[in-house]
């Protein structure tokens, strides 16, 4: 293979991990409205934000007002019930608000607070933090705010790091599976695509189809993407063999050139070349490979494919716009001889009338009508108005 099949193949082997990571994402999340891991990352984080030890700031600062309007029920460390998002707006004026004096008039100053944090302990983290802010504010409330905000993102971006690495190992396991229960082999699948060319085609016209509608195939439940996948043709799935329970992994039993046509006879043809624990030994190591290339996330194959379109639409640009023949290639060849007919009787000096050589050619099969169109359109040269050499070197 060649050229664009090898860029095909590679298009199937990434829209395969685009599908599986779409489905391994849907998975996860299914399980996140479970287990609430959101909130417990986001409460792990501001504890690092308000101090570890610090249990009695962290606790005033989710049961403030702001705060709790987030999440139902009272404050338990822990809890599912807490909410996944704060906003930076809600951090900053919350925290500003726990560390006012008591009793202060509207609107806070910088002065009054400073005066309140004077109170506190000088270990409390917190307060380090706002001082150090403070004196490099001025007298702005405006500016603390945004450095506090700014200290908020920073470490909610520390937190979406934790997230997404524990994120990655639960992708990993629910991609394998994924792969596991769908009998998806990365191995058998490119083999397959090496061999068959309409499975090929298939993959290509489903791939344009996922760049066109993009993030819209996020929001696809695990059912549709499911359906879609088996649609699409892979050699993919466990199938029902005659006198056992237990299904068998067709695609994995006999080599692409034994049983690449996808025909139920291919299927059968199959199960007689291996064992059930060969075919399965078999498709051990394309399961792993699946797992581990789901954990590079959808967003990854997403962007990967869609390279892999716009090599392919340079390598093969008749597929996009096909090449236009040439009008000349249309005139019938024996009209040759009467055009270059024409040539000499406008460089003779007559370049509004038929030479008789181009009469005698049309006698001789040329085409009649094409030498009245080359009459009436032909128009001479600059340097043709005077002595046919005058201007030529």
């Amino acid at each position: 293979m060649f050229g664009s099949e090898v860029i095909e193949v590679g298009i199937g082997i990434a829209l395969l991990f685009f599908f599986m990571s779409l489905i391994a994402t849907a998975f996860c999340e299914a399980v996140e409205t479970v287990v609430k891991t959101r909130a417990k990352y986001l409460e792990k984080g501001i504890k690092e934000l308000l101090g570890k030890d610090n249990a009695d700031l962290v606790r005033r600062f989710y049961e403030h007002p702001v705060i709790s309007a987030l999440y139902d029920g009272s404050y338990v460390s822990g809890s599912r019930s807490l909410p996944s998002y704060i906003p930076r707006e809600s951090f900053s004026l919350a925290i500003l608000d726990i560390l006012r004096p008591e009793h202060t008039p509207s609107p806070l100053s910088l002065e009054s607070l400073r005066a309140s944090l004077d109170t506190i302990e000088a270990a409390n983290p917190v307060k380090q933090v706002v001082l150090a802010m403070i004196e490099s504010t001025g007298s702005d409330l405006a500016a603390l705010r945004r450095r506090l905000e700014g200290w908020f993102d920073g470490t909610m971006d520390r937190v979406s790091g934790w997230y997404k690495r524990r994120n990655s190992f639960v992708l990993a396991g629910l991609g394998l599976f994924a792969a596991v229960s769908l009998n998806v082999d990365a191995l058998t699948i490119a083999r397959h695509l090496v061999t068959d060319k309409a499975l090929r085609a298939a993959v290509v016209a489903e791939a344009e189809k996922a760049i066109n509608t993009g993030d819209a195939a996020t929001k696809k439940s695990i059912a549709e993407l499911k359906g879609e996948f088996a649609a699409i043709g892979y050699p993919a799935g466990w199938a029902s063999n005659e006198g056992s329970y237990i299904p068998y992994p067709g695609p994995q039993a006999c080599t692409p050139a034994q049983n690449s046509s996808g025909t139920d006879a291919g299927q059968d043809t199959a199960r007689s070349c291996r064992s059930w624990l060969s075919a399965v030994a078999s498709a051990v190591p394309g399961w792993f490979i699946t797992a581990l290339a789901i954990m590079l996330g959808a967003p990854f194959w997403f962007d990967v494919l869609n390279r892999l379109m716009v090599v392919r639409a340079t390598v093969k640009p008749s597929e996009k716009s096909p090449d236009e023949p040439s009008q000349d290639s249309v005139l019938p060849a024996k009209s040759a001889q009467a055009q270059a007919a024409l040539v000499a009787a406008a460089a003779a000096g007559a370049p509004s009338a038929v030479a008789p050589e181009a009469a005698g050619t049309a006698e001789q099969g040329a085409d009649p009508q094409w030498l009245a169109m080359a009459e009436a359109s032909f128009v001479p040269m600059e340097w043709a108005h005077g002595h046919p050499q005058e201007g030529v070197a």
